[in-house]
Formats: C-alpha cells, structure tokens, sequence
C-alpha cells in the first residue's frame, strides 16, 4: 500500500512540475499571443510578411493591406456560409468550451489525435488551428500550444472573424475583405447569399470564379453551397430558394 502511495505521489509530483516545464519551453518559441492585442498584432506581422512575399514583382495596385476583420464587417451570410463549409452549424450554440473539456481537447490535438469529438469545441480548436498555421506553425505541440493561447485571447466570434481574415483565395488575395472586393466588387458585409457561396467557392478554385470560365458549371457549385447552408439550417428555405435564381456575380463583372 504505501509502495503504491509512493508511486501515485510521484506521479503528481511529476506532473506539477513537468507540465509546467513542458508548457514553459514550448511557449519560450511561440511569438506573443497572450491577449487579443498581441494576437492580432502578431497575426498581422506574419500575414503581411507572406504578403509580400507573393508579390515580389507583382502590381502592388492590386494588394489589400491585411484588416482584421469586426463582426459589423460581415454579412450574417458570410459567417454562416463559413460555418456550413467547415460543418460547424453550431458553434454559437452554446457558452465557449473551457475548463479540463478544452484542455483535453487540446493535448490530444498536440498528440496528433485531431480536433476531437464533434460540437462547439472542436470548431473552435478548428478555427484557433487554422490561425496558428498562418503564423508559419508546424503541426504538433507548438501548433497545438498556440491554438491554446489564441483560444483564451479571443471569443467565439472573433475566432471566426479573424479566421475570415486570413484565408487564402491566390497569391497576394488573402482574407475574404481583399477577395470580395477583387471578386464581388463590394465589402464583405454588403454580400448577399448567392455572393457569399459564389465567393466562398473562390476558396477551392480562384481561377473559376475569377475568370467564370464555366458559368453554368460554376452556377451548380455555387446552389450546392446555398443548400448546404439550408441543410444545416444556416438559411432559411424560401431564401435559400431566391438566393439560387440569381445570377452569378462574375458575369456582371467588368473585364
């Protein structure tokens, strides 16, 4: 008995001091991303940084400069749109997950076990993921760590918006403000329904959308996004219906 009392408390010795270790060491290679603030600012540094990058001898006209986008900034089409996408209808269905659920959450991401059983947390980690790639992050602990950081720094809502904000349409069309305006010729929260799934289809396939190489192709994918936000209850029937009758922005775009 007491041979067994030893080992349990060695064990919780081991674990009080090596987690906090581990946790130190990781996060001694991570760039700040203690509060919001520093997780936009940070986010900014390294989107510009590939920015650039991809328009080393481009038309510098063409490039929008990274925004970190507001919830007033997106149409409730967009954000639903990118929900339905990811297969997320209910990551605003409840409080924000936190606590040994999160935490489990994540240590099995770091181990390579993917974002975990379905529901709000695993959209969120999804999205706080997706972020923590943009910084340039290998998968694994580190990834795994700045996911973590940047789910306390922000909430539910700005986990998508600044996720919106990074997205990668081609080289130089990043976030879904450059990519609207380059496409749909209006700011994102001005975009309709069929705007919306006709953009977010640019995601998978720049050039289709951009050059409307295929309108009656195009015209398909484009209602099969609106019904996959109807079938998720995103939108509603009779909108999802009207939405699919309009015709495709890229064949009102000038040039």
């Amino acid at each position: 008995m007491r041979k067994l009392l030893a080992l349990v408390m060695a064990a919780v010795f081991l674990l009080a001091i090596g987690v906090p270790a581990s946790y130190m060491v990781l996060a001694r290679d991570l760039p700040p991303l203690w509060n919001k603030d520093e997780v936009l600012h940070t986010m900014k540094i390294f989107v510009e940084g590939q920015r650039q990058q991809q328009f080393a001898g481009v038309n510098t006209q063409l490039v929008e400069p990274f925004v970190s986008l507001g919830e007033n900034e997106l149409s409730p089409a967009l954000v639903n749109g990118a929900l339905a996408a990811t297969g997320c209808p209910d990551y605003f269905a409840g409080s924000k997950e936190d606590g040994n659920a999160w935490l489990g959450r994540v240590l099995n991401f770091g181990m390579g076990n993917g974002y975990g059983s379905p529901g709000p947390g695993r959209c969120e980690l999804l999205f706080a993921d997706r972020l923590a790639l943009a910084l340039g992050l290998p998968s694994g602990p580190h990834r795994a760590l700045a996911a973590y950081e940047i789910h306390q720094s922000l909430t539910t809502r700005e986990l998508i918006d600044l996720e919106l904000s990074v997205r990668y349409f081609a080289p130089g069309i990043l976030g879904v403000k450059a990519a609207s305006k380059r496409l749909m010729y209006k700011e994102p929260r001005s975009l309709s329904v069929a705007e919306t799934a006709e953009l977010l289809l640019a995601e998978r396939d720049y050039d289709e959308v951009y050059r409307c190489k295929n309108p009656t192709l195009l015209k398909i994918k484009r209602n099969n996004v609106i019904e996959e936000m109807a079938g998720f209850n995103l939108l509603g029937r009779a909108d999802a219906d009207r939405a699919k009758k309009e015709p495709l922005r890229c064949l009102a775009r000038p040039g």
